[in-house]
């Protein structure tokens, strides 16, 4: 539709139809393997460091169908607290957090736990962001956007399953 009225201007409106689909994407079921390797982690438990719930939510899609219990810290200091009260095989580590950042978080963490892998996952992808993940004591370090294939490739290496 438009209106318009000299010297006022025009006015343009459009209306768009929404039809809500119900679409539970994490009801989805989700194969174990990726390119012929199963990945059955029931036995693991793995703390993911992430403070955006979009990306909390795509990694916990992105692990689903390997069987490992997940839990979630939203900011650094909370990954600290919840490492140091429960046993957890390997933590996904986001470094841009807020209260406490990953790197911070790492180096806290691995002063009790030095042998508990930790990987970086991060937005940053320069080589200075990396050299200072792993300076910080994470054992490896991934860039965002996290391919699936990398991710369980990446947590295989670690969890030996």
């Amino acid at each position: 539709m438009v209106h318009s009225a000299l010297g006022e201007g025009a006015e343009f409106s459009f209306y768009l139809p929404f039809v809500k689909e119900h679409n539970d994407s994490l009801s989805v079921e989700i194969e174990s393997d990726v390119d012929g390797k199963s990945y059955q982690w029931q036995e693991k438990s793995v703390l993911i460091a992430e403070d955006e719930d979009a990306n909390f939510t795509l990694l916990r899609l992105m692990l689903k169908g390997t069987g490992c219990k997940i839990e979630r810290a939203v900011n650094g200091a909370e990954a600290v607290e919840k490492a140091l009260e429960k046993k957890f095989d390997l933590i996904l580590m986001d470094i841009k957090m807020p209260v406490m950042n990953g790197l911070d978080a790492t180096r806290h963490i691995k002063a009790h736990f030095p042998g508990l892998p930790v990987i970086a996952q991060t937005a940053y992808a320069l080589s200075e962001d990396r050299y200072k993940a792993l300076e910080a004591g994470c054992d490896f370090y991934v860039s965002k956007p996290i391919s699936r294939k990398t991710l369980l490739g990446t947590i295989s290496r670690f969890l030996l399953d």
